[in-house]
């Protein structure tokens, strides 16, 4: 993905909404990944890459 690429003004985006907008989407996969009906969606590649960034952000809840 180049997402970043097509984000011409990146360097506005606060750092703390940021993290929360990842931790956010962390925890709404996590809650479908619990979710019988979803069974059939793999969310784990998207969970693992938020989990990467909070882990590099030093979330203790994350800590390698």
């Amino acid at each position: 993905m180049d997402t970043e690429r097509y984000c011409a003004t990146l360097e506005r985006v606060e750092k703390a909404t940021a993290i929360r907008a990842i931790h956010q989407a962390w925890l709404q996969l996590t809650a479908l990944d619990r979710n019988i009906d979803c069974e059939h969606y793999d969310n784990a590649p998207a969970m693992e890459a938020l989990a990467s960034v909070l882990r590099a952000a030093g979330h203790p809840g994350f800590a390698a």
